[in-house]
């Protein structure tokens, strides 16, 4: 590819992509980079509804087991062909015979759920993905299923070709090209609507370089992958940078090895240990105290026990939430007669050690074993390695269904990560995705919310807003901008 007549819009990403294909994505950065070149069949508004992308329009039978989609063939590929249904069949198929980044199929949390999965290993087709003529697409699934448009509006379920020198091809603004390992191109797709005055942006892994420091030593010009619990918006300001704060998208935990004959396999430990950490933390914040640096004191960031946002259903009352930790320190004194016997196998990045100095302030022995890792490690101690008991972790939010946690917990999630899944919450999240009365939605999932409480999969510290961070005096920002949450890069405009 040629370099770009003007100089490209430089936007750093504070992990690795990890995947340019679609049907690998399995991250939160990897979507975000995505989404400028492919389309999913549904997008999402500025209020998680969702609206039309690579579909015009859709129709939901009424026991929500059929969805029709009729695809916008006007819609053409960076080598020029048009979009139909075919093309999204066809990814989706490729998609299921790659071998996964995670330990799970990216595409496997929708469809496992379709009718025929089960023979696609014999046949390499699945009979519930039909394609009757161009423009229609129709999804069968074997059970009632409300929230597939929120799953398939993710960028893994995007459609794609692949020329024959290996290029891939999708219907988004802009054709993603590599560099070399850390770095992409992202050029304009010729062929898409509204690209005219279009530029050049490349995409950078920053790996453990600060994102901060590198916009303000001029070496990116768009920090893209801020989290709100690190950033300090009014010392931003003051060194003349523009910020752009979106809305609750990261659920900032401690990830818990319960794997069998691991210390957090015992459900006490892990209750005992949520106890200690979410109320040492608390009391940090509402004291505001400087004694262990927590990046949890932002305006970006909320304390926030449960996995669900508080105008979501299954959302507990604040009492009864707070009455479920309260339960872990029944079992304070069994944790420190175990912990000091097996001290914590801890593994974070630089930028969470400070995770071990809160262990410290609660006398919690910590293993020689413990290590620092470079942020690329660690999804192969998510989904490969589990040598860790306790990491620092995110993964995204979705502000509608509460389904969309299944994403991480459920049984056939696309990010479910082995050391954390536990079995009482993934059937639990299998009988209610199956709900089709929407009276019972919020009553099942505060069921769940509790029974979260219970297993502690995780210890869930709160939400972080995603913020991007942009040089003011070089970067403007287009009134096409709607939120900083979808990942796109055409609102950036070079001064």
């Amino acid at each position: 590819m040629k370099k770009p007549a003007i100089d490209p819009i430089r936007v750093g990403y504070s992990s690795h992509w990890k995947t340019i294909h679609p049907g690998l994505q399995h991250t939160a950065v990897g979507d975000m980079v995505l989404s400028n070149q492919f389309d999913a069949l549904v997008g999402v508004d500025e209020n998680g509804f969702p609206m039309p992308l690579g579909a015009t329009s859709w129709r939901v039978s009424q026991n929500l087991k059929v969805y029709s989609f009729e695809i916008d063939t006007k819609k053409r590929f960076s080598d020029g062909s048009y979009l139909s249904s075919h093309d999204y069949k066809k990814s989706w198929l490729e998609g299921l015979t790659l071998v996964p980044k995670s330990s799970n199929s990216s595409l496997a949390d929708v469809l496992s759920e379709v009718e025929g999965y089960e023979q696609f290993a014999n046949t390499g087709d699945i009979s519930g993905i039909e394609t009757p003529d161009e423009k229609t697409l129709v999804v069968r699934f074997k059970r009632p299923f409300r929230t597939a448009l929120d799953y398939l509006s993710g960028n893994r379920y995007a459609a794609h070709k692949t020329d024959k020198e290996g290029v891939f091809h999708g219907t988004g603004k802009y054709m993603l090209r590599q560099i070399d390992e850390n770095r992409l191109l992202l050029v304009k797709n010729g062929f898409a609507e509204n690209t005219k005055n279009l530029g050049p942006a490349e995409a950078v892994s920053l790996g453990t370089r600060d994102g901060l420091s590198e916009l303000l030593n001029d070496n990116i010009d768009v920090f893209a992958t801020g989290r709100g619990a690190h950033i300090n918006v009014e010392n931003l300001k003051r060194r003349g940078l523009g910020v752009l704060p979106g809305q609750d998208a990261i659920h900032e935990i401690l990830a818990l090895n319960e794997l069998s004959g691991r210390f957090f396999s015992d459900r006490r430990l892990r209750q005992a240990f949520q106890y200690l950490i979410f109320n040492k933390i608390r009391s940090f914040v509402e004291m505001s105290s400087i004694e262990v640096p927590v990046p949890m004191t932002t305006d970006l960031f909320r304390l926030d026990p449960q996995p669900f946002l508080p105008l979501q259903k299954g959302r507990l009352d604040d009492d009864i939430a707070n009455r479920l930790i309260e339960k872990g320190k029944e079992s304070v004194e069994y944790f420190y007669e175990q912990v000091s016997k097996n001290p914590l196998i801890v593994y974070a990045s630089e930028t969470e050690t400070w995770i071990v100095a809160l262990l410290k302030q609660l006398n919690i022995p910590i293993s020689d074993r413990s290590k620092v890792i470079e942020p690329g490690e660690r999804f192969k101690y998510y989904y490969k390695v589990f040598e860790p008991d306790l990491m620092v972790a995110g993964f995204s939010v979705t502000n509608g269904d509460p389904d969309g946690i299944y994403h991480n917990l459920g049984t056939n999630g696309a990010i479910v990560m082995p050391m954390t899944y536990n079995r009482r919450l993934g059937e639990l999240l299998e009988e209610g995705r199956s709900l089709t009365d929407l009276s019972e939605i919020d009553n099942f999932y505060k069921g769940f919310s509790e029974a979260t409480l219970e297993e502690v999969p995780f210890v869930h510290l709160g939400f972080s807003k995603l913020v991007a961070i942009y040089r003011k005096d070089k970067i403007g920002v287009s009134a096409n901008h709607r939120t900083r949450n979808e990942g796109h890069l055409d609102f950036f405009q070079r001064k």
